[in-house]
């Protein structure tokens, strides 16, 4: 933890100018052996209520990104890319990234896209749900679906990502990662000023 603290902390020229905390998870076992007692009961109330979890196309990627880009502004927040920005690195890097969502029926209510980094590792890059269903806490069942794509695909780690909001801590969401088995991680920015 001192590596956080220290201002200017440089490796191989390299200095890290921002580090916020992040949470992974390791997919050697069920799912829902590491998650908490009331995300479990969430994930058994996602099934009752019929929710389905799919991966989709990346012919989708629009829809995806406008119906998670539409939850955050309505949560005040913004995605960091553009759409014409991660439309051109998926075109780019087609194998690299998948899409998943929940639906209710017809109806999308929580989507995700992921990045695959390597052939171990799966990155939770974006994921929001529609607000209005928050009862049944479809955001579980998605990382149920993220996880289980890992285990199938010989995937030993899944990053649920960082905990931040502007820069700053995010401890609700923090601890709802933790209560979905996640392990504290931290996720740094590093900086190398090249001479010309």
């Amino acid at each position: 933890s001192h590596l956080l603290h220290a201002p200017n902390f440089k490796i191989l020229g390299y200095t890290v100018i921002n580090a916020e905390v992040g949470t992974v998870r390791t997919t050697n076992n069920d799912f829902t052996g590491e998650l908490n007692r009331l995300e479990r009961r969430k994930l058994n109330q996602s099934d009752n209520s019929n929710l389905s979890c799919k991966l989709l196309s990346n012919e989708r990627k629009h829809e995806v990104y406008s119906f998670i880009s539409t939850c955050r502004q309505r949560k005040g927040y913004a995605l960091s890319m553009k759409f014409e920005d991660l439309q051109q690195v998926m075109v780019q890097f087609p194998d690299r990234y998948l899409l998943i969502g929940v639906f209710l029926g017809e109806e999308m209510i929580a989507a995700s896209v992921a990045v695959r980094i390597t052939s171990e590792i799966l990155y939770n890059f974006y994921a929001d749900h529609a607000e209005a269903y928050d009862h049944l806490s479809p955001v579980v069942l998605l990382v149920k679906g993220l996880y289980e794509y890992c285990q199938q695909h010989g995937m030993s780690l899944l990053d649920y990502g960082t905990s931040a909001v502007d820069g700053q801590p995010n401890f609700g969401l923090l601890n709802f990662k933790l209560r979905l088995g996640g392990k504290p991680s931290p996720k740094l920015t590093f900086e190398k000023i090249l001479s010309s």
